[in-house]
């Protein structure tokens, strides 16, 4: 049930609940199972690559998939401020990752935030491409995505 009295606060509850859970999880599968990690890796490019293929027949503009893109993968709460696009036209738009509020969720479970990140760019990866669209990492922080 939702603390009406608290949404703001109730909301952050849940999203810490479920950082946590995925660095917990992802964490203890590498210590258990090194090798594990290109299947991981595979079943989320497939994942990206299912949901760019249900994109056909809709307006596939590059501020489209960026918000896409935002609203299925968790950057924090919008207040958060987490991503900035820097620059936007209907082929293209660039984005940049203000701040990273994934890695608390990591240092606490001893894992490596890089995983983190490697995993979400091969979502990333298979759902641009499916949409026929390629991703650009330009930095570790910054991302472009053009036709």
């Amino acid at each position: 049930m939702i603390d009406h009295g608290n949404i703001h606060g109730w909301l952050q509850e849940r999203v810490s609940q479920v950082e946590y859970k995925y660095a917990y999880c992802v964490t203890h599968l590498m210590q258990k199972s090194p090798d594990a990690f290109h299947q991981v890796k595979n079943i989320l490019k497939n994942n990206g690559t299912k949901l760019g293929h249900s994109l056909t027949g809709t307006d596939l503009s590059a501020p489209y998939l960026y918000k896409v893109i935002s609203d299925n993968l968790l950057d924090g709460m919008p207040c958060d401020h987490a991503n900035c696009v820097v620059d936007q036209s209907p082929e293209e738009i660039e984005w940049k990752r203000n701040v990273c509020v994934h890695s608390p969720y990591w240092e606490e479970t001893d894992g490596d935030i890089k995983l983190y990140y490697d995993l979400r760019d091969a979502w990333l990866l298979g759902m641009i491409n499916a949409c026929g669209y390629q991703l650009i990492k330009i930095d570790p922080v910054t991302y472009r995505i053009k036709k």
